[in-house]
């Protein structure tokens, strides 16, 4: 776990038991998720054993080339956006920030917030603004959530010209777009209004019971308003957001092939559309169990054996969500003790 930031620069560590716990917790998850998963299916466990025997290696290769390429996307299309606010990072901070941050976010259901806080320490060990890097890390949240959107809206036209858009799909399509209608409604009140960004910078210090400090607050305000005279700053990570949109796509598709699954670039579109979403909405940390239902029932609609859409779904979330979550991880503990070291 990262240590939290106080208004007033102080900087509390939790207690290293709670890191457990919530290890611990998702280990559980995991492995309940996956009795469950092999419960529901054994009978197709024998079909789905001989699709792994015959999977094709190299197709595997390339779907796990693809995973590595999200996980260094990540970082390059965050430190896009940090510039965009005169945050700066080097190539190895961005991509080992990148790959802790998405760790993060993928055990914590924060709406992809979780990972500001290694930014927020980035930015304090290369002796920058903090509050700027939340301002660049809130803008790579929101352009990322747009970049989903516009694939989102391209899957749910497949789905729908198909006759294929269930209500599942309805409800699941509405929850995200409620949460992007109060983040865009958030954001356009804060571009707005100076008193707003400092009503939301003041948050935090209100729950701890502080007096709040502004200076961040009004250098965040100033930063968005050179964003407004100069919008197409905000267009390099807008690339980039959508290039990690289409790796994942290329994932899912890559994970069809290796199993004798070659098929048009639709099924893997709104394969990865519904898994994303469905992860979004769920309750539990990286969407568990409720993006591989999503993304099996729509590999079975498309006349996927059912046996082998249970080994494509395996293989995409290893290496879309558990690789990274295992690499952020492991860079975490390093990252942390130089953390513990330029504050010694």
């Amino acid at each position: 776990m990262t240590h939290v930031d106080t208004d007033d620069g102080t900087e509390r560590h939790p207690p290293a038991r709670a890191g457990r716990a919530l290890r611990g917790v998702l280990a559980a998850l995991v492995a309940a998720a996956a009795i469950a998963f092999l419960l529901a299916n054994r009978r197709d466990i024998p079909s789905s054993a001989r699709a792994v025997r015959a999977a094709n290696g190299w197709w595997l290769g390339i779907a796990l080339l693809l995973g590595v390429a999200v996980m260094c996307a990540h970082g390059l299309a965050r430190r896009a956006a940090l510039e965009v606010f005169g945050v700066h990072l080097s190539t190895a901070r961005a991509l080992r920030s990148g790959a802790v941050a998405h760790s993060l976010n993928i055990v914590a259901k924060s709406g992809g917030m979780a990972g500001a806080a290694v930014y927020r320490e980035e930015a304090r060990r290369t002796r920058q603004q903090p509050g700027l890097a939340t301002g660049g890390y809130i803008l790579a949240v929101v352009v990322g959530d747009l970049s989903f959107a516009l694939m989102l809206l391209a899957s749910l036209g497949v789905l729908v010209s198909d006759g294929r858009f269930t209500t599942g799909d309805a409800i699941a399509t509405a929850v995200f777009a409620a949460y992007l209608t109060i983040v865009a409604g958030a954001i356009i009140a804060s571009v707005r209004s100076r008193s707003a960004i400092r009503a939301l910078h003041a948050v935090p210090a209100r729950l701890l019971r502080r007096t709040p400090e502004h200076t961040g607050a009004d250098e965040l305000f100033d930063a968005i308003q050179e964003i407004r005279r100069h919008p197409l700053a905000v267009m390099p990570t807008l690339v980039w957001m959508l290039l990690l949109e289409l790796l994942g796509i290329l994932i899912v598709w890559s994970c069809l092939a290796a199993y004798g699954q070659h098929t048009s670039i639709t099924v893997p579109l709104v394969g990865y559309a519904m898994s994303v979403l469905f992860s979004i909405v769920g309750v539990l940390p990286a969407g568990i169990g409720f993006a591989e239902a999503s993304l099996g029932a729509v590999l079975v609609s498309f006349d996927v054996p059912g046996p082998t859409a249970a080994v494509v779904v395996l293989s995409y979330r290893l290496f879309e969500t558990w690789l990274p979550l295992v690499a952020g991880l492991v860079l975490g503990r390093r990252w942390r003790r130089e953390g513990r070291a330029v504050r010694s």
